[in-house]
């Protein structure tokens, strides 16, 4: 009875899959299943490499979502991976029957940055060019090896990584163009003072489904802008503003949790609900949003946060797809009796 379960389960759990063209990884046998596991691909004419947790009911005819999470500078994946827990198969049941205790529905993808930093950045070791076309190999390499569903790949990140997430969501017009939804947290977002002078934010479509994370008590990437450690920084409001303006965004939505400490806007873009949300936490520092005490948070000395990023972010990409957008509801947090407006 031990040994069937996992199948019992996956038989049960696959149904909510969706059907898009089948990657050549499709059928493929993977040996690391449950496991986290590097690989390596040549981009650029340089060795780089990423981690992917393939989950435990991972079943090769089947088409999986795809979630890439990039660091912070001076972080690795695997500590970001560690960070975060985004590999806990709780964070990633099936989309369509999420009460079924399924073993993981989603192929987490850990992607390391040249000397632990990514592009958009002075401090960063790699150009915007280089940085994108490693996201492309990356891609391409996972469809080579595993069975995944190419309408439902989806970016987040933290920081210096979440600023990389700003600069995906830009480029429309090459990588960019293969995410379906993008989810920034705590993101230091130095691109975006120079678009529309030295770059141009190119978004795939309108709208971009995209979110913010981020605490106004953030001493590293600060919330109002500033100068930063990798150059200037605009303020957070302002880069929301800048997605309004590209989505094409009209009704705004607000709700207040946690005695007002926790605050949402939600827009409706070109008649999507909700492809625009903004999450914003008064007492929260630069760390990873956890409900649970994170490596993060104990290295500034901060204790669990009311926001959890995870759920956050799951949820956003969980309501869209490139060969379809669905309107499942503005607000993804459980609110605990908070106010809406």
């Amino acid at each position: 009875m031990v040994l069937l379960l996992p199948h019992i389960l996956l038989l049960t759990c696959s149904l909510g899959l969706a059907k898009a063209a089948i990657t050549s990884g499709c059928g493929k046998q993977a040996t690391n299943v449950g496991l986290t596991t590097p690989f390596n691909v040549t981009s650029s004419n340089a060795s780089r490499n990423f981690l992917v947790h393939v989950p435990l009911g991972y079943d090769n005819h089947h088409q999986y979502p795809v979630v890439l999470a990039f660091h912070g500078n001076t972080e690795t994946a695997a500590e970001l991976e560690l960070d975060t827990r985004l590999s806990d198969p709780k964070w990633s049941p099936s989309a369509s029957l999420p009460s079924l205790p399924c073993l993981g529905f989603k192929l987490m993808v850990y992607p390391n940055g040249i000397n632990a930093s990514w592009a958009g950045a002075s401090y960063s070791n790699s150009t915007i060019s280089q940085d994108l076309q490693f996201v492309s190999d990356v891609l391409s390499d996972l469809s080579s090896n595993f069975c995944i569903d190419s309408n439902k790949i989806y970016a987040t990140g933290f920081s210096n990584g979440g600023g990389f997430v700003d600069i995906l969501a830009c480029s429309g017009n090459s990588v960019g163009a293969k995410f379906a939804a993008f989810v920034a947290a705590s993101g230091a977002y130095y691109q975006e003072a120079l678009y529309n002078s030295t770059y141009q934010c190119v978004p795939a479509k309108s709208p971009t489904p995209i979110a913010f994370i981020h605490g106004l008590n953030d001493s590293d990437v600060f919330y109002d802008g500033g100068d930063g450690e990798g150059g200037f920084l605009p303020a957070v409001p302002a880069v929301v503003d800048s997605w309004v303006s590209r989505n094409r965004c009209g009704n705004l939505s607000t709700a207040d949790s946690y005695n007002g400490t926790v605050h949402i806007s939600s827009w409706t873009c070109d008649g999507v609900d909700g492809a625009l949300e903004h999450y914003r936490e008064a007492d929260m520092g630069h760390v990873w949003a956890s409900q649970q005490q994170t490596f993060s948070q104990l290295v500034i000395g901060e204790g669990p946060t009311k926001l959890e990023a995870n759920d956050v972010i799951m949820k956003f990409f969980d309501k869209f797809s490139l060969d379809k957008e669905s309107n499942w509801g503005r607000f993804t947090i459980n609110w605990n009796g908070g106010d809406r407006h």
